[in-house]
């Protein structure tokens, strides 16, 4: 499979690598939907209805920024 420097996927594997160096920061729950995601984006590159893992992909990355968000707030 042809990856390219700016695709989704190339981004993913790259949040995924900065979320294994901040685990102790941002929790392994946040780093586990990061996982997901490109876990996700993998079948969909396989799948013949790749809109169905691809809908996952946003789900995973919404519960992400969910956890982050809350992490922050209740830092300050």
């Amino acid at each position: 499979m042809l990856i390219y420097p700016d695709s989704l996927i190339s981004n993913l594997n790259r949040a995924y690598d900065n979320a294994v160096v901040l685990r102790e920061s941002i929790g392994s729950e946040a780093l586990s939907y990061i996982q997901m995601s490109v876990y996700d984006m993998e079948n969909a590159a396989k799948s013949e209805v790749p809109l169905l893992e691809l809908q996952q992909v946003l789900v995973n990355i919404h519960a992400f920024w969910g956890i982050i968000v809350s992490r922050h707030k209740t830092c300050h």
